[in-house]
């Protein structure tokens, strides 16, 4: 699995795409994941999206219940 991740909305204006693929590929085993019809906070937009994908994140605990 990946030990990190970028996550970028499609929209984002404060972060361009080139230093989000740069960022990621800078990171041992990391990817960028944009994010459809996000801005700059998708996890605030988007938190659904964003918390699945810290949940395939290596080493994340699972909740229970």
């Amino acid at each position: 699995g990946q030990d990190a991740v970028v996550v970028r909305g499609a929209h984002d204006r404060l972060c361009p795409a080139r230093w989000a693929r740069d960022a990621a590929s800078l990171l041992p085993r990391g990817r960028l994941v944009t994010i459809a019809g996000a801005g700059h906070a998708a996890h605030f937009s988007h938190p659904g999206e964003v918390a699945a994908l810290v949940r395939e994140l290596r080493g994340t605990p699972v909740a229970a219940g």
